[in-house]
């Protein structure tokens, strides 16, 4: 499993076929209260449903487990799908500078 660190915490590549994604399963566990919308994990910041710009959404590093979360506010989740998308080689786990040189 390919993994990427953005501002000290890991992230995993998702997995499983993209297809799978079913936000509707997801945003009915949230609203049958068997999941919890918590604060970014990069920021900190609250969910806030009146501004777009502060929600806080599921990030999911498996797709057919759609209980399986990550809380990102939409700034965050959008650059640790970036980090995969376009990769840098220093965001790599285990990646050191010096050895390179």
């Amino acid at each position: 499993m390919e993994a990427r660190i953005y501002k000290g915490i890991v992230f995993y590549k998702p997995e499983g076929d993209r297809t799978l994604r079913d936000h509707g399963k997801t945003n009915g566990a949230i609203k049958k209260g068997l999941l919890e919308k918590k604060p970014c994990e990069v920021c900190g910041i609250e969910n806030d449903e009146r501004r777009i710009r502060r929600n806080v959404i599921a990030h999911h590093e498996n797709y057919s487990d759609y209980l399986n979360v990550r809380w990102l506010c939409w700034r965050h989740h959008k650059a640790v799908h970036n980090l995969f998308l376009y990769p840098k080689e220093e965001t790599l786990i285990g990646f050191n500078k010096e050895k390179e040189k």
